[in-house]
């Protein structure tokens, strides 16, 4: 079975169950080790806040969420990792980013990260590096 199968669901279309796909033993590692490296962590939406966290600690670096407009925890000198478990328009992370702009974060420091980047490809108005890509050529990931 396709990796990405295994974890749709299909309600009003097709959706992504990240959650479900965190909590099989070794996957979270996985998407950790898959990713770029940072000094800082970035989490919104739930499972981007697990992943940061958890990306924080194997990497011992610094953890931070944007939950409600507000950045929760502290952000350090160097690069920023900023996750999103799936993102299907970007404007989730489009409004973080612009809190962590609002906060003075030069968005030079700042990369963005999805497990899954279901954006259309006319909607790409901004980067984000993904483990899977559904509209790229390679669907086994990006990185």
């Amino acid at each position: 079975m396709d990796f990405l199968e295994r974890y749709l669901k299909k309600e009003n279309g097709i959706k992504y169950d990240i959650d479900y796909m965190i909590t099989e033993k070794g996957r979270l590692a996985s998407i950790v080790s898959r990713m770029p490296a940072a000094r800082n962590y970035g989490g919104i939406n739930n499972v981007g806040m697990i992943i940061a966290s958890h990306a924080a600690e194997i990497n011992r670096d610094s953890y931070f969420m944007i939950h409600h407009g507000e950045i929760k925890g502290k952000i350090h000198e160097g690069n920023i990792i900023l996750i999103d478990g799936v993102t299907t328009t970007g404007t989730s992370l489009k409004k973080a980013l612009e809190v962590m702009e609002a906060h003075r974060i030069n968005r030079d420091r700042i990369e963005c990260f999805a497990v899954v980047d279901g954006r259309l490809p006319g909607s790409r108005d901004f980067s984000v590096k993904s483990l899977y890509d559904l509209f790229a050529n390679n669907k086994n990931g990006n990185k």
